[in-house]
């Protein structure tokens, strides 16, 4: 996280300029840099002499001269403002208000809809292609990351899912983002844009935009057969061997390396034995996203200690890369079916300059940064 002092200077010039810039002189910016590198994210006490002898070294590697101004890019800003938002009391609260009313990403548009219905048929297309079983739409599904809006969930309830399970950490969704999400649906559908299987799908809608406003989200889900659990997947109590199709998208690029593994091997507990795993990975950096001065690969060329500057649990990117993500369900106990990968030109890619780390990936694999992709679907290893 950067410190609140940088986020005092920084949150006027974001508020005030379509695309935010901050000038700082090489020496200030060095100052809180430093300052950031003397206190342990996690206790806030004072790092150790060789911590400090790390962070000093990686400064160095930055070439930052004295007298020299720099233009901080946008997406350190915001990194600073969500590092910052990110240690306060109920950090989501104040993260909605930033993302609603400053970075205006909490807006349900056309193609961020359509693009999320797309993944739910895959989902099913992964399921039916690949079980050979009846029926050919799962009865049970899990997915994993609720997400601002229950994009996935409702689509697979209409779809003709009879139980769908998502679960989160913690709660994202309020009245109004589920109400808005089934507006979606019905304008979409109408317009023919979407097609579910359960022929009834627009009453049901109906009757859920009915309920009163004393209906909760979870109340007006549980009326579509959606179950919301605010849990850690880690240590899910459903039944061993309840599930038919799990999913996720865009999730498990958020989540630390090694409570993915403790998730996938309760996903293998919990998943049928002929179930299916159907995962929408993306591992692009995604300031590029909010940033265009940078490329989906911008993280790549930081070490991890001078990453942890930068990462914080509101915006938290494991940079894990495609062989990584293979290991890990291979690990888990599930055969990959099929991956459907999407990279840019690696031209791009060789445009950075990258950290030790990832110099021992080949570049055709370092270049998958998803988008659409990579989708990974198995089957429960015996």
């Amino acid at each position: 996280m950067l410190p609140i002092n940088l986020i005092s200077e920084v949150l006027p010039t974001y508020a005030s300029k379509p695309r935010p810039v901050l000038i700082l002189n090489a020496a200030r910016l060095k100052f809180l840099l430093l300052e950031t590198a003397t206190l342990n994210r996690a206790t806030h006490r004072p790092r150790t002499g060789p911590e400090m002898a790390t962070w000093a070294v990686e400064l160095a590697k930055c070439g930052l001269e004295q007298g020299r101004e720099f233009a901080l890019p946008s997406w350190y800003i915001k990194a600073a403002v969500q590092g910052t938002l990110s240690q306060l009391p109920n950090p989501q609260r104040y993260n909605r208000w930033f993302q609603d009313h400053v970075a205006k990403s909490l807006r349900l548009t056309d193609t961020y809809f359509l693009t999320k219905f797309q993944q739910c048929e895959r989902h099913l297309e992964y399921y039916g292609r690949h079980n050979s079983s009846e029926p050919l739409r799962p009865s049970v599904a899990l997915e994993l990351g609720t997400g601002w809006f229950p994009i996935i969930p409702i689509g697979l309830a209409l779809s003709g899912v009879e139980t769908v399970y998502s679960v989160d950490i913690q709660s994202l969704l309020s009245r109004e983002t589920v109400r808005v999400t089934l507006e979606m649906y019905a304008k979409a559908q109408a317009r023919g844009q979407v097609t579910v299987l359960r022929a009834d799908a627009p009453e049901r809608i109906k009757t859920v935009l009915r309920m009163g406003e004393r209906a909760s989200e979870k109340d007006l889900l549980a009326h579509l057969g959606i179950v919301l659990l605010i849990a850690d997947a880690r240590h899910l109590s459903l039944d061993t061997g309840s599930i038919d199709l799990i999913c996720s998208n865009n999730t498990l690029g958020h989540i630390p390396r090694a409570v993915i593994v403790e998730i996938l091997r309760q996903f293998h507990r919990i998943v049928t034995e002929r179930g299916i795993m159907s995962h929408h990975i993306d591992l692009a950096d995604q300031y590029a996203k909010f940033d265009r001065g940078i490329t989906v690969y911008n993280f790549l060329k930081f070490s991890d200690p001078v990453w942890k500057i930068f990462n914080n649990d509101l915006q938290y990117q494991n940079r894990l890369r495609l062989p990584d993500f293979r290991e890990l369900h291979a690990e888990a106990g599930f055969e990959i079916l099929q991956e459907s990968n999407r990279s840019q030109p690696l031209k791009v890619l060789k445009q950075v300059t990258l950290a030790s780390r990832f110099e021992r990936y080949k570049a055709e694999e370092l270049a998958v940064h998803d988008r659409s992709a990579p989708v990974f679907a198995g089957f429960a290893g015996a």
